[in-house]
């Protein structure tokens, strides 16, 4: 007994495979009568489609972009208060103003403004001395592309602090 393309045509009944054309000519039959309603519903469709789904990519990008500011301020706001002016290795404001800006995955064409402050808590005079509070802010504006829709910008911003322990 060889295995041969026929011999699997001749284990079924041919009730079944004459049910199983019947089928098949029910539907060739039923095609021809939409008249092109496919490509109207497509037409309609795809652009909210679209729409849809590219903006859930630019809200994951914004959120990313939101994340990573706030992952920045915290690093450098810790930075600051370990470093302060007392310590053994002090910092300046340009050292934290570098390590927020090259902890952040922006484009090179923005340019994020940061801003670092001491507010002082205790009774001296000085700032940036242990006690006190290191603030880091940073801001930078995104603009959305969504197909369809005019470009919008706006503001992404972030800020932590922390007090000054060493």
């Amino acid at each position: 007994m060889t295995n041969s393309p026929d011999s699997a045509s001749r284990s079924l009944p041919r009730s079944a495979l004459r049910s199983v054309a019947r089928y098949a000519r029910r539907l060739l039959r039923a095609a021809p009568e939409q008249n092109g309603s496919g490509l109207i519903e497509t037409a309609v469709v795809l652009p909210i489609y679209l729409a849809i789904v590219f903006g859930m990519s630019q809200f994951a990008t914004v959120m990313l972009s939101y994340c990573n500011a706030t992952y920045a301020c915290r690093l450098a706001s810790r930075y600051a208060s370990i470093h302060s002016s007392s310590s053994l290795a002090p910092d300046t404001v340009a050292q934290i103003q570098g390590l927020v800006t090259s902890s952040l995955f922006i484009s090179s064409a923005i340019t994020p403004t940061v801003s670092v402050s001491y507010s002082t808590l205790t009774l001296s005079p000085g700032t940036n001395v242990v006690g006190d509070m290191a603030q880091v802010a940073v801001t930078w504006n995104e603009t959305l592309k969504l197909p369809f829709m005019k470009s919008s910008g706006f503001s992404i911003s972030a800020k932590d602090s922390k007090v000054i322990t060493r």
